[in-house]
């Protein structure tokens, strides 16, 4: 059985309900395996309704395993593995954009949209339905779901929009690298797309080149510069493992040498990895890691770590951002790791 990937487009809880509650009813009576992952509040819609079914059916809070859209796909992957074992198909009901998401955040649920698409591939036999609620979306957010899901449904099915194609996403305003060869077909498009430059002033960003001797020294800085912006310490833990491990895979695969940038955004401090290799998987961090595998593990471990972790790679280079919540944000000019004024840009 295809993987069947659609998108729910909807106004407010009547909507939801409209377009939640009969495809997961129809997944219980045929026996399939089913999984909601959406907010809270629409989880509780669901449960109010649904009666004595609810006990056949499984909820997850996509507000907290899917905070970082990196997380989703390993999630679905999963649960689709487990209804394998039992010998049953597989239905989900997710949720991956909510109102109040930052614009790197919702970039990163489409890619996750995109890549789910390539990850489920044609005879997965999972059927998933992702929620869309235009009442509470910008409108680019909810047309973003004609370019990432083949079949759209409820409103976004009566008002009309761009047609599915494994295109570059318009909320990620960038244009393609040059000099780029595709990779594949299915491979989303925006996996070769470059990120937004840093929405702060260039001395407010640290800057670091690294090779290998410096592992330890670029460690030190992102460790610092985390305490003295005022990223818990639990955090700063979690951060500090995270960028070791970027920072080796960078001097491993992306020719010895590369460069650390850090920054401060909103409420966010962001640390970027960027270097001259190139990754051929996009879908590397997003499979849970085999325990003989050699791979994927540093992103894997860096996707569980952060609160987001962004990676494009293209044959100009490849970027890693790992983005992690502060207390609060002051940024101030940032130093290299020597004291002298950080190098801009």
């Amino acid at each position: 059985m295809a993987f069947v990937h659609e998108a729910l487009v909807h106004r407010g809880p009547a909507g939801f309900l409209a377009g939640a509650v009969e495809f997961v009813r129809a997944g219980v009576q045929r026996d399939e395996a089913v999984l909601v992952a959406v907010t809270p509040a629409n989880a509780g819609l669901l449960r109010s309704v649904l009666g004595s079914i609810v006990s056949k059916i499984s909820f997850l809070d996509i507000t907290e395993f899917g905070r970082n859209p990196g997380r989703v796909i390993p999630a679905w992957s999963a649960f689709l593995d487990e209804a394998r074992a039992r010998g049953t198909r597989a239905r989900g009901l997710g949720e991956l954009v909510w109102a109040g998401r930052s614009p790197a955040e919702i970039a990163e649920c489409h890619h996750c949209e995109s890549l789910a698409n390539l990850a489920f591939g044609a005879s997965s036999g999972l059927r998933l339905r992702c929620a869309y609620d235009a009442a509470t979306l910008p409108a680019p957010v909810v047309d973003a779901a004609w370019r990432t899901h083949p079949r759209v449904l409820g409103d976004g099915a009566a008002r009309g929009g761009a047609p599915y194609r494994a295109a570059p996403d318009p909320l990620l305003g960038r244009t393609r690298a040059p000099a780029s060869a595709p990779l594949g077909p299915g491979v989303p498009e925006a996996f070769e797309m470059g990120l937004p430059a840093p929405a702060v002033a260039g001395q407010a960003v640290v800057s670091l080149r690294f090779t290998g001797r410096d592992v330890s020294a670029a460690r030190r800085v992102v460790v610092g510069r985390a305490r003295e912006v005022g990223v818990p310490d639990s955090r700063v833990d979690d951060l500090r493992l995270a960028i070791h491990e970027i920072v080796t895979n960078s001097v491993r695969h992306g020719g010895g040498i590369g460069r650390l940038r850090i920054w401060v955004e909103g409420p966010t401090l962001i640390c970027e990895v960027a270097d001259r290799g190139r990754v051929l998987d996009p879908l590397v961090g997003q499979r849970i890691p085999e325990l003989d595998s050699e791979g994927g593990r540093g992103l894997w471990l860096a996707h569980q770590l952060c609160d987001l972790v962004q990676l494009r790679s293209s044959p100009v280079g490849t970027v890693v951002r790992l983005h992690i919540a502060i207390r609060g944000a002051a940024p101030v000019r940032g130093t290299a790791e020597d004291g002298t004024a950080a190098e801009a840009g």
